[in-house]
């Protein structure tokens, strides 16, 4: 049994859009979803580890990179910081509004 001439132009897109569908792969992962507090002792661990690092190779051993390294996981702890000051600010300013008035 063939299908009719006037469904013709669908039964091929629609076997073009399966040809295509089969060639699709997923890699499924996990999110990992942490705290605040979780995330800046994390920041903080990387942190101490990196300067440890880099008082155990001396100051002549002080790549760019590494610096630079440093820099950006300093920003992030001060980041996450700032956002946990800003939300703690807001808790405490609803909570005084319908509490208190």
């Amino acid at each position: 049994m063939s299908p009719a001439r006037s469904h013709v132009e669908q039964t091929r897109n629609t076997l073009l859009f399966a040809s295509c569908a089969k060639e699709v792969s997923t890699n499924a992962q996990v999110n990992v979803v942490m705290s605040d507090k979780a995330l800046v002792k994390q920041l903080q661990k990387e942190l101490a580890r990196l300067e440890d690092e880099l008082r155990n190779s001396g100051p002549a051993h002080l790549t760019s990179e590494t610096a630079a390294l440093l820099r950006e996981k300093d920003r992030q702890i001060d980041m996450v910081i700032i956002k946990i000051l800003y939300q703690n600010s807001l808790c405490f300013m609803i909570y005084y509004r319908f509490v208190v008035y």
